[in-house]
């Protein structure tokens, strides 16, 4: 055991103490002092200490000894230090995921290299998995062992809130893996030296920056990789996935040969495979002449799937006065056709134009047809739009009322600077009558004419509506099931609301219905879902099982529904009548909203991932058309089993994925996380504590109103009568409380659907 008698920074604090004690002293009086000295006294302590490498009963002589302090720093003094993988004498056969100070990786906040240390065999996991790791200083320190093979497999991977590395001097001539090396760095924002490197010996480097995601350039122009062999998951593969913020990147000295060309391998999986995924925002990136991807390949690049959706790669600057490139490629054929071109390429956006004309009664300054070119993916500026004029006479004369599109949807100007422009657009300038007046149509989610924004109607004062008038939302789906005036309860059908005669402005708010096996969120009531544990909490950051994800979709569905699918009757291995679950998962079952496991069992205990918990949703909402051949939506879905339902519930707002760009669709759900989605599915949401009721039932584990599943929580385990409130209706203002159904009459073996009902 190691524990040095007067490290490092105790040394500095005490001779600050020190001079502090002796200032005091001559201040005040010594008993005075010696009250007050006990809260200026303060030293950090040893909690633990060990060796950098293998754990016992592998021999600890010559390993560089560490002490991890109660301040959370780790000194680490002389010695040889390796990762933690276990192999035969010291030596090392696997790419290690944990670090020497696995056990404390929560408390360890700095790292400190006091001392020369002798890096050899295996440094694979060195730093891995530490989530508070801020700060690794004395890199310097480290002196490679150059006659051995060293592997450095996910040395730097995951400690988020690690901003900067300084690795410049390093000397990893013998280092052969770089595999995953800065994966889930995801805060690391500068690494300095890594370009000076010489990388002679490396052949394997897939995932080397993956999820890296603070990076916004960088120049690895000096790496050799022409020994990086492809194949077999070693090569180059997915190997700037996930970097969300890299805007450029130098391969200039990159020889792709051998990870193209694996010996005895055939081209299935070549050592390039989705390289460049995830990366929307790349705009630079160089190749070389030994830049080289045979046909059948898959690098995937995608520099620009939104905001900047259409254009190309040229080797020119992207902007709009500089002349195009002698060479042009498109995304998909880049990789293939830039084999052997030395030039650094530029993706230079697609250019829009943007036509205004002028309808009857009035014209437009500058004059129809004016015309704007803009690059894809920006917005339109005030300067651009023109200006409206309406004619005078015949009198009362005419005002403006909005520009209308092709498709019919219609805009003010305002919403014309707010609209991302990715292909050619017309505008026309709608004039109306002096005393026409506005009727307002919000679509609530909906769409008209390609478009989510409201549509607008001026209508002669006095006259109906008409149903010519009155838009036909569509919502991909669901069912338009009528209109709700603003600040009314009333739900009006579509005839209802061309007959309106009109005196004063108003606003319609459209209401829809889901199209799921029997599902409709209900207009004016809601039945808890989710009940809480026997100890008499929701624990909203418990995971939730399979079993209760079922039970839950089942009480979800109306009383019809359930009746219909209603079946005590499962093909699974593990769920028996006796189960409090069984007639849940053999209803939705039947249903077709669950699948069983491959092994012919339903695991009613297992937790349940996000991916499951999407194709669950899907199911159950009846949202499968065609939606499972969107592209991957998340950059870590790409070949799943579930993309296609990721990218179906993706697309509609009922999931959401991570700030990283990742959706982890293998990653167990909470049930704060599995109430969110449900409610996001019914449109069971509430925005303010005032709409809630003070008689509800509440929880002392979901108590705090900020955060954030608090509302999702407090909706799913109250039965409430409500009122749509907000911008489009979007939210609840709960009315009363009523009494919740009792859903253990529904669990047992004798049960029936009748058993339950209003």
């Amino acid at each position: 055991m190691f524990i040095s008698p007067l490290h490092t920074k105790s040394s500095q604090r005490i001779a600050c103490v020190l001079l502090i004690a002796i200032m005091l002293i001559g201040l005040f009086p010594v008993g005075s002092f010696a009250v007050e000295s006990e809260h200026i006294v303060s030293f950090a302590n040893p909690i633990a200490s060990g060796h950098v490498g293998p754990p016992l009963p592998f021999s600890q002589a010559g390993l560089a000894p560490w002490t991890l302090y109660d301040d959370g720093t780790v000194e680490v003094g002389a010695g040889d230090v390796r990762g933690m993988a276990q192999g035969i004498d010291n030596g090392w056969t696997t790419e290690a995921i944990t670090s020497p100070w696995q056990n404390y990786r929560t408390q360890v906040t700095h790292i400190i290299f006091t001392e020369p240390v002798s890096a050899t065999g295996n440094l694979s996991g060195l730093f891995t998995s530490l989530p508070n790791l801020s700060a690794i200083d004395g890199l310097g320190n480290f002196n490679f062992v150059t006659t051995n093979t060293i592997w450095m497999s996910n040395m730097f991977r995951g400690p988020n809130q690690l901003t900067t590395l300084d690795l410049s001097g390093w000397d990893v001539s013998s280092v052969t893996r770089f595999r995953g090396m800065f994966r889930d760095a995801s805060a690391l924002h500068t690494i300095s030296g890594i370009n000076d490197w010489t990388t002679s010996r490396l052949d394997t480097m897939n995932y080397v920056f993956r999820n890296a995601s603070s990076l916004t350039s960088l120049d690895l122009s000096n790496w050799d990789t022409s020994r990086v062999v492809g194949g077999n998951g070693n090569g180059m593969q997915r190997a700037f996935e996930g970097m969300t913020n890299l805007r450029s990147l130098n391969l200039s000295g990159w020889d792709t040969s051998s990870s193209n060309a694996p010996s005895g391998q055939v081209l299935t999986a070549p050592g390039m495979t989705d390289m460049f995924i995830g990366t929307p925002n790349l705009r630079q990136l160089t190749l070389g002449p030994n830049w080289y991807v045979v046909a059948g390949a898959n690098p995937n690049l995608m520099p620009s799937p939104s905001p900047y959706n259409t254009g190309e790669w040229q080797n020119s600057p992207s902007s709009l006065v500089d002349p195009p490139g002698l060479l042009v490629y498109s995304p998909g054929d880049l990789m293939h056709d830039a084999n052997g071109a030395d030039n650094t390429w530029y993706w230079r956006r697609a250019v829009h134009t943007v036509t205004f004309l002028s309808g009857p009664n009035g014209t437009i300054d500058p004059s129809p047809p004016y015309l704007v070119n803009i690059l894809s993916g920006d917005s339109l500026n005030e300067a651009d739009v023109p200006t409206p004029i309406p004619d005078s006479l015949p009198a009362p004369g005419y005002i403006f009322a909005y520009w209308e599109s092709a498709t019919g949807s219609t805009y003010t100007t305002a919403d014309l600077l707010n609209l991302e422009i990715t292909a050619d657009r017309t505008f026309t300038a709608i004039f109306v009558p002096s005393d026409a007046i506005l009727v307002r149509f919000e679509l609530n989610g909906g769409l008209y004419g390609g478009d989510l924004n409201p549509v607008y109607r001026y209508v002669p004062p006095n006259d109906p509506i008409t149903t010519a008038r009155v838009p036909i939302p569509t919502r991909p789906g669901w069912r338009l099931t009528g209109w709700i005036e603003e600040r009314t309860t009333d739900l009006l059908s579509y005839a209802q609301v061309g007959a309106l005669i009109i005196t004063a402005p108003r606003t319609f708010v459209a209401q829809w219905e889901s199209q799921g096996p029997g599902v409709g969120p209900s207009l004016s009531e809601r039945q808890a879902y989710l009940i809480g544990t026997e100890d008499g909490l929701i624990r909203p950051n418990a995971k939730i099982t399979r079993a209760e994800v079922a039970t839950i979709f089942f009480r979800l569905i109306t009383d019809s529904a359930r009746t219909t699918y209603w079946m005590q009757e499962n093909p699974f291995s593990d769920v028996v009548l006796q189960n409090w679950f069984n007639n849940a998962v053999s209803t939705m079952t039947n249903a077709g909203v669950f699948n069983g496991l491959p092994d012919g069992s339903f695991a009613p205990n297992q937790t349940i991932t996000r991916a499951e918990m999407a194709a669950v949703i899907v199911r159950f909402m009846d949202q499968m058309d065609g939606m499972n051949l969107l592209e991957n939506r998340f950059y870590d879905t790409s070949g799943h089993w579930a993309a296609g339902y990721i990218d179906a519930v993706a697309s509609k707002g009922w999931v959401q994925g991570f700030p990283d760009g990742t959706f982890r669709p293998n990653q167990a759900i909470t049930r704060a996380e599995a109430t969110a989605m449900i409610n996001r599915i019914s449109g069971r949401l509430v925005e303010r504590t005032e709409d809630l009721l003070p008689n509800m039932r509440t929880w002392s584990d979901n108590a705090n109103t900020d955060a954030w599943y608090y509302f999702y929580i407090q909706s799913a385990t109250n039965s409430y009568r409500f009122t749509w409130r907000g911008v489009g209706n979007a939210f609840e203002h709960w009315i009363t409380v009523i009494p919740a159904r009792d859903w253990a009459v529904l669990e047992r073996p004798e049960s029936v659907p009748g058993d339950i009902g209003d």
